[in-house]
């Protein structure tokens, strides 16, 4: 994509005269880049969520690791992403999270298929297939969105829990 922006930017000119002599943002900027806010939350046992810090960016494409195996997954792991390091109790998790303000006109994405393997000590090419459905629904990542998205993402935890709890009991069943 830097490519492609250095590439219209030779072919257009980077900004085009405003109001007063202000500077109105290049082609490229105008249909590949999107607002997000970051913020940096902590999270105790039984306690609600602390935000840390938060800050607004720009984006120009979304970077997805492809392990969940389809977009929404891969957008998922995107934008709640966990801080290693950075507790200061065993029950405390450190997360970041990513809530976007406003999407481009053209929203890309680019799939990191090369991931770190510890025990290899070497780079591993991922050729797991990867999903997209024939519609998308960004709107569960915006932040207009965001306290009833943070109840559902708990929603969602509880009953992940209770899986894994019962897949054990299962386990144990069957042995």
């Amino acid at each position: 994509l830097h490519r492609v922006e250095e590439g219209l930017s030779a072919q257009f000119p980077a900004a085009n005269p405003g109001e007063q002599g202000e500077q109105q943002p290049g082609i490229v900027k105008q249909i590949f880049e999107g607002t997000m806010l970051q913020e940096v939350v902590s999270t105790a046992q039984g306690a609600a969520e602390t935000t840390v810090s938060s800050s607004q960016a720009e984006f120009l494409e979304l970077i997805l690791a492809i392990e969940r195996e389809d977009l929404h997954g891969g957008v998922e792991d995107y934008v709640v992403s966990p801080i290693e390091g950075q507790e200061t109790q065993p029950t405390q998790k450190v997360e970041k999270w990513l809530w976007f303000k406003s999407f481009p006109p053209v929203l890309t994405f680019q799939l990191q298929r090369v991931s770190y393997d510890r025990t290899l000590q070497a780079a591993v090419k991922v050729n797991s297939p990867f999903q997209f459905p024939k519609e998308l629904c960004m709107d569960r990542y915006l932040e207009r969105h965001k306290e009833q998205v943070i109840r559902k993402r708990g929603e969602i935890a509880v009953l992940r829990q209770q899986i894994t709890e019962l897949q054990t009991r299962l386990k144990a069943l069957q042995q």
